[in-house]
């Protein structure tokens, strides 16, 4: 591998968001609109937005707010 790709992956070996336990999924994906979805587990919820633009949706009553071409990982 060469030093200018190594400066670009940052040499993570490990992200917080990998001790996330949301358990075994519930269900299906809700597509909420295009390029926007999330899908239930035991232990709360991921979600994704492959839009261009910061997108707004709710769950069980609750309003989440996802950047352009981001992720959620929300544990209960």
């Amino acid at each position: 591998m060469t030093l200018t790709l190594m400066k670009y992956l940052h040499q993570h070996h490990y992200f917080d968001f990998y001790k996330t336990n949301l358990g075994k999924p519930n269900g299906t994906m809700v597509e909420v609109r295009e390029g926007l979805a999330y899908k239930k587990f035991e232990n709360g919820f991921a979600a994704y937005n492959r839009t261009v633009s910061s997108q707004s949706f709710n769950v069980d009553g609750t309003s989440y707010t996802i950047g352009s071409l981001e992720g959620l990982l929300q544990s209960n």
